[in-house]
């Protein structure tokens, strides 16, 4: 009761700001709160407040794509798996066009994405994201590693259950 009333109290001094960039940012700390304390509901309503709005230049764009790849996991989480693609989709489409690409927030989004797909049960379309993930997977933290490998062996068991022998040998 504690923790939810810690979150409510948070989101409530948001509707005291005056500033956008100061709502979005106290939007964001709820966001955060809500996600340690496991409340998904709140995280989702938080980090979509977090986000502004469309076409708002309050957030540089980098931000702007780690929240919405946050989001896209908290939705993911709630199975909202189609949300969860769009957004995901946008924050790689800010990665991928940045001046400097970082590879490792790209494959970041595509095994987020890979996850979503999953959950849709859309295993050619994913495949082709865990296809990506492992050339680079020892660049990855040792348990974003041992999840890739789960995730691989998730989609090679759905690909030739679906009769798709040809991409499960890809991966």
């Amino acid at each position: 009761m504690k923790k939810l009333a810690l979150i409510l109290s948070t989101a409530l001094l948001v509707c005291a700001c005056d500033n956008q960039s100061e709502r979005l940012a106290h939007h964001e700390k709820a966001c955060l709160k809500a996600i340690e304390y496991g409340q998904l509901e709140i995280a989702d309503s938080e980090c979509t407040s977090a986000l502004g709005e469309p076409g708002s230049d309050s957030m540089d764009i980098h931000t702007r794509s780690e929240r919405l790849l946050r989001l896209g996991s908290i939705k993911r989480q709630r199975a909202v798996y189609s949300e969860a693609v769009t957004l995901i989709e946008q924050s790689m489409v800010i990665e991928e066009e940045s001046p400097n690409p970082d590879i490792y927030k790209i494959a970041r989004r595509h095994y987020e994405l890979s996850l979503a797909l999953a959950g849709q049960e859309k295993w050619q379309e994913g495949a082709v994201y865990i296809e990506t993930l492992l050339p680079i997977i020892d660049k990855f933290p040792a348990t974003e590693h041992k999840a890739i490998i789960n995730m691989a062996n998730i989609y090679i068991t759905n690909l030739k259950k679906n009769h798709m022998d040809y991409l499960a040998k890809n991966i």
